[in-house]
């Protein structure tokens, strides 16, 4: 999608009117993605396109980080650079979402990204900036981080709210049903939600504080996969499981297309 076409689309958005739900927080898969920024004023983020419930989010963040020469009595090829650095990252994101059905969604990623990391991804356990490993270098880079399809099926139980935010249009659904999602999108959207360390962008900036350090998950460079999620909600409770496309090899940009050989289950 052009440059163009995403300012049509603003001005589009900007020409319908928003309606706001003040209700019960519930989670209905991707709408764990953190809502990055408080809603500008007068400008509406929820309305109508063709006849059809439509939303447009967006965030831009900028990481800038430094040390300075420090002693090191051994430096190998993937050694960190003992001499003076500088890294940074900046990232942008478009949340477009479409209702398609009653109970049933489509959403698309658009991201940007350039940076330069610290001694090319080397020499840390624990990487201080987790944006550092989507960028490839100081020229900015377009590509899709999620695209995905999402269907509700209601079952009997209280009314819950769910707010217009990142990758949800507001919906009525009861606290007792099933999600299904398709499509690209991230396991941690849906898996390991927490409000204190899970997206570098506004909490902890370690990538080891975005999930469990020490376990994986199928994800490319930029911690994006294929794949399929359900999820059970039972009032408070609920139970999850997904397959993902596993990288070609390890932290590779390419997928293994093949979903019953390699893959990632949880």
């Amino acid at each position: 999608m052009s440059h163009k076409s995403y300012l049509l689309l603003l001005s589009l958005l900007a020409a319908f009117g928003s309606t706001t739900a003040l209700a019960q927080k519930a989670g209905s898969g991707s709408d764990q993605i953190a809502s990055f920024a408080s809603p500008i004023e007068g400008v509406p983020t929820e309305g109508e396109l063709f006849g059809l419930p439509v939303n447009l989010h967006g965030q831009t963040t900028y990481i800038n980080q430094r040390y300075n020469n420090f002693n090191s009595s051994y430096s190998g090829q993937n050694s960190l650079n003992a001499q003076k650095s500088m890294s940074y990252t900046w990232s942008g994101t478009l949340f477009m979402g479409a209702r398609l059905a009653p109970n049933t969604d489509v959403y698309f990623n658009p991201e940007v990204i350039s940076g330069v990391p610290f001694s090319g991804l080397v020499g840390l356990g624990g990487f201080p900036n987790g944006e550092g490993s989507k960028a490839t270098g100081a020229q900015a880079k377009f590509y899709s981080a999620r695209a995905f399809a999402r269907h509700t099926i209601n079952q009997e139980g209280d009314k819950v709210v769910l707010e217009n935010e990142a990758n949800q249009i507001t919906q009525t659904v009861s606290s007792n049903r099933i999600v299904l999602t398709g499509g690209q999108f991230s396991t941690l959207d849906i898996f390991d939600d927490s409000r204190y360390a899970k997206d570098p962008r506004i909490q902890f900036m370690n990538w080891g504080n975005m999930t469990y350090l020490a376990y994986d998950y199928a994800a490319d460079a930029r911690g994006y996969s294929w794949g399929l999620a359900g999820e059970w909600y039972l009032d408070n409770w609920v139970m999850r499981a997904s397959r993902m496309l596993a990288p070609k090899s390890p932290n590779g940009r390419d997928l293994n297309w093949q979903i019953f050989n390699t893959y990632g289950d949880q």
